[in-house]
């Protein structure tokens, strides 16, 4: 495929490529392509999941947080960008949205979850936000915290979670493994 004639392809062209070409060199290209034809926010999310190229990729970043985002696309943010000042204000953009006024203390509510699924074994189950007794990390946010609670019967289990332990929300996809040890780590902390 030529890379000089990706400028004359229509976004939703572009965003196939990004997904589906095996070629990095073409992927990139694609995606700077894209980045400069003021895509959506749905396009810019092919940026950020299949683009190669980081500087491409903050810059897609950068966009998705300044163009009005969903309280769905701020929890993708604080899942899975980088830098830590877009996740800063996509937190309190989220927040705001979801009516937060004082904020959460996420490190002793993050302790609490910590405590609570390290003196239970087997609660901590990562395929499923709620499961009886068992739940996801979100989900035992949404369990341990009335404010948590409270925004998951509005909106959903992810964005209560990002909006109460963001700096956690890197762990909502995780395995059960990787995310017990890290909370055994915090319960056994001072």
């Amino acid at each position: 495929m030529n890379t000089e004639n990706l400028n004359e392809k229509t976004n939703s062209e572009l965003s196939y490529i990004l997904e589906y070409c095996p070629d990095s060199e073409i992927k990139t290209s694609a995606g700077k392509a894209l980045a400069e034809k003021n895509p959506t926010n749905s396009e810019l999310s092919y940026i950020l999941r299949w683009c190669p190229d980081s500087e491409i990729k903050t810059s897609a970043w950068k966009a998705l947080a300044e163009k009005n985002p969903t309280n769905s696309e701020l929890s993708y943010i604080l899942e899975y960008c980088p830098d830590s000042e877009i996740k800063t204000s996509a937190w309190k953009a989220l927040a705001e949205n979801v009516g937060i006024i004082n904020p959460v203390d996420e490190k002793a509510l993050i302790k609490k979850i910590a405590i609570a699924v390290v003196s239970r074994p087997g609660s901590l189950k990562m395929d499923s936000w709620h499961c009886g007794t068992s739940h996801c990390l979100a989900g035992h946010a949404c369990v341990e915290n009335e404010e948590a609670m409270r925004i998951e019967k509005e909106h959903s289990t992810e964005i209560a979670g990002a909006a109460v332990i963001p700096s956690y929300a890197h762990l909502f996809y995780s395995d059960d493994d990787t995310v017990l040890a890290i909370l055994k780590e915090i319960a056994n902390q001072d």
